[in-house]
């Protein structure tokens, strides 16, 4: 399975690349997984205002199984936040919406959340 999307529209940012990559995407899955959802909307402009940290981590949920190991075919990218808001809109209005998930990069390890983003609504999981 080949992934052809690289957030050719998200400037500038940073590829994550081997381990780490595996990593970031698999924590913010598990995260989904045990999480507790606290928000969904269908209006990113009522999301929007979650967007605390100066700085994310934006994976494409492209996830392969193997045996029960999930491995990230998607790209995982690390953006600022002025610039991922105005990808996702830009996302939203030209209907190039993907699966995302989207972690704060923060200085507290013990608050985690993932922002995920589908075309069907905006979700936000807590731990």
């Amino acid at each position: 399975m080949k992934n052809y999307y690289a957030f050719e529209k998200l400037n500038p940012k940073e590829f994550i690349l081997g381990a780490e990559k595996q990593h970031i995407f698999l924590n913010m899955l598990d995260i989904v997984c045990k999480g507790n959802l606290t928000l969904f909307t269908q209006s990113f402009s009522n999301f929007v205002h979650l967007f605390q940290s100066d700085s994310f981590y934006i994976a494409h949920n492209l996830v392969f199984y193997k045996g029960k190991k999930a491995i990230c075919k998607g790209h995982v990218v690390k953006a600022l936040k002025t610039q991922l808001i105005d990808f996702i809109e830009y996302a939203i209005n030209h209907d190039d919406l993907r699966s995302f998930l989207i972690t704060p990069i923060i200085a507290n390890p013990n608050n985690k959340q993932v922002f995920y983003l589908t075309e069907e609504g905006f979700y936000l999981y807590e731990i």
